[in-house]
Protein backbone atom coordinates (compact mmCIF):
# COMPACT_ATOMS: atom_id res chain seq x y z
CA UNK A 1 0.00 0.00 0.00
CA UNK A 2 1.10 3.52 -0.74
CA UNK A 3 -1.19 5.57 1.47
CA UNK A 4 -0.83 9.38 1.36
CA UNK A 5 1.30 9.23 -1.77
CA UNK A 6 1.22 8.17 -5.39
CA UNK A 7 1.10 4.37 -5.60
CA UNK A 8 3.72 2.67 -7.75
CA UNK A 9 2.56 -0.35 -9.73
CA UNK A 10 5.69 -1.65 -11.43
CA UNK A 11 5.11 -5.38 -10.97
CA UNK A 12 2.05 -6.90 -12.56
CA UNK A 13 -1.13 -5.44 -13.98
CA UNK A 14 -3.10 -2.79 -12.11
CA UNK A 15 -6.01 -5.22 -11.84
CA UNK A 16 -3.85 -7.31 -9.46
CA UNK A 17 -3.42 -4.27 -7.20
CA UNK A 18 -7.20 -3.74 -7.18
CA UNK A 19 -7.67 -7.41 -6.23
CA UNK A 20 -5.05 -7.05 -3.48
CA UNK A 21 -6.94 -4.06 -2.05
CA UNK A 22 -10.15 -6.11 -2.04
CA UNK A 23 -8.33 -8.94 -0.27
CA UNK A 24 -6.96 -6.62 2.40
CA UNK A 25 -10.39 -5.04 2.94
CA UNK A 26 -11.84 -8.54 3.36
CA UNK A 27 -9.52 -9.29 6.28
CA UNK A 28 -10.77 -9.08 9.84
CA UNK A 29 -8.47 -6.18 10.78
CA UNK A 30 -8.89 -2.57 11.79
CA UNK A 31 -5.32 -1.39 11.18
CA UNK A 32 -3.19 -1.97 8.10
CA UNK A 33 0.59 -1.59 8.33
CA UNK A 34 1.93 -1.16 4.80
CA UNK A 35 5.55 -1.70 3.84
CA UNK A 36 6.00 1.89 2.67
CA UNK A 37 3.77 4.67 3.91
CA UNK A 38 1.97 5.43 7.16
CA UNK A 39 -0.17 3.04 9.19
CA UNK A 40 -3.74 3.20 7.91
CA UNK A 41 -7.15 1.56 8.10
CA UNK A 42 -9.47 0.01 5.51
CA UNK A 43 -10.51 3.48 4.35
CA UNK A 44 -6.90 4.16 3.36
CA UNK A 45 -6.86 0.90 1.41
CA UNK A 46 -10.13 1.85 -0.31
CA UNK A 47 -8.60 5.22 -1.26
CA UNK A 48 -5.67 3.43 -2.90
CA UNK A 49 -8.09 1.06 -4.66
CA UNK A 50 -10.12 4.00 -6.03
CA UNK A 51 -6.91 5.56 -7.35
CA UNK A 52 -5.97 2.35 -9.16
CA UNK A 53 -9.50 2.05 -10.59
CA UNK A 54 -9.19 5.61 -11.89
CA UNK A 55 -5.82 4.86 -13.50
CA UNK A 56 -7.09 1.56 -14.94
CA UNK A 57 -10.16 3.25 -16.46
CA UNK A 58 -8.01 5.99 -18.00
CA UNK A 59 -5.55 3.47 -19.39
CA UNK A 60 -8.36 1.42 -20.91
CA UNK A 61 -9.88 4.52 -22.54
CA UNK A 62 -6.50 5.63 -23.86
CA UNK A 63 -5.85 2.17 -25.32
CA UNK A 64 -9.17 2.22 -27.17
CA UNK A 65 -8.48 5.73 -28.48
CA UNK A 66 -4.99 4.73 -29.63
CA UNK A 67 -6.34 1.71 -31.50
CA UNK A 68 -8.99 3.87 -33.18
CA UNK A 69 -6.37 6.46 -34.19
CA UNK A 70 -4.15 3.76 -35.63
CA UNK A 71 -7.04 2.31 -37.64
CA UNK A 72 -7.95 5.78 -38.90
CA UNK A 73 -4.37 6.46 -39.94
CA UNK A 74 -4.16 3.13 -41.76
CA UNK A 75 -7.47 3.58 -43.54
CA UNK A 76 -6.93 7.27 -44.39
CA UNK A 77 -10.55 7.67 -45.29
CA UNK A 78 -10.64 4.55 -47.44
CA UNK A 79 -13.14 1.76 -46.98
CA UNK A 80 -10.32 -0.74 -46.69
CA UNK A 81 -6.87 -0.74 -45.13
CA UNK A 82 -3.88 0.25 -47.23
CA UNK A 83 -2.07 -2.86 -48.38
CA UNK A 84 1.53 -3.16 -49.59
CA UNK A 85 0.17 -3.67 -53.10
CA UNK A 86 -1.96 -0.52 -53.06
CA UNK A 87 0.69 1.76 -51.48
CA UNK A 88 2.81 2.24 -54.57
CA UNK A 89 -0.05 2.15 -57.02
CA UNK A 90 -1.21 5.43 -58.55
CA UNK A 91 -3.99 3.86 -60.60
CA UNK A 92 -7.37 2.93 -59.21
CA UNK A 93 -8.38 -0.72 -59.39
CA UNK A 94 -11.22 -1.39 -61.80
Amino acid sequence: MFVAGTPIAWPGPISNWITACDTICGLDVEIVVPGPGPVTDKQGVLDVKRYFEFVFAGHSSASVAARRSKRAAICRGRDEPITPRSRGSTSQPS
